[in-house]
C-alpha cells in the first residue's frame, strides 16, 4: 500500500507544482489564481487519497469507519485559512522570466 500512497502525494505535488509554474510565468493579472486553483485541487487530491487508502492499511490500532468526515472537515478548515492568508497577503510586484520585471 505504500506505492499507492506515494503515488497520491506525486501526484498532488505534481498539480501545485504546475500551478506555481503557471502562476510564476503568466503576466496577467489572473495568474493568482492558477495558483489558488492548485493549491485546491492538490488538497482535494490529498484528502481524497487519504480517504481512500485509510481503510486499506493493516495498523495494529482501531480506525474509525467514519473518519472520512473528520479528514475532510479538516481538510475544508485548512483550504478556507490558506484561501484567506492567499487574500490577505500582498501581491508581488516582480515576474519571473527571461528577465526579472518588477513594477507594471
Amino acid at each position: 500500500m505504500r506505492i499507492q500512497a506515494r503515488a497520491v502525494h506525486v501526484f498532488a505535488f505534481l498539480v501545485l507544482a504546475l500551478g506555481t509554474w503557471l502562476y510564476l510565468h503568466n503576466k496577467t493579472s489572473g495568474s493568482a489564481l492558477a495558483l489558488f486553483g492548485a493549491m485546491s485541487l492538490a488538497m482535494f487530491i490529498a484528502a481524497a487519497g487519504k480517504v481512500i487508502l485509510l481503510p486499506t492499511q493493516d495498523w495494529l490500532f482501531f480506525v474509525d469507519p467514519v473518519s472520512w468526515k473528520t479528514e475532510a472537515m479538516y481538510t475544508i478548515n485548512t483550504w478556507i485559512w490558506l484561501a484567506l492568508i492567499m487574500l490577505l497577503h500582498p501581491r508581488p510586484t516582480c515576474r519571473l522570466g527571461r528577465k526579472v520585471v518588477c513594477g507594471n
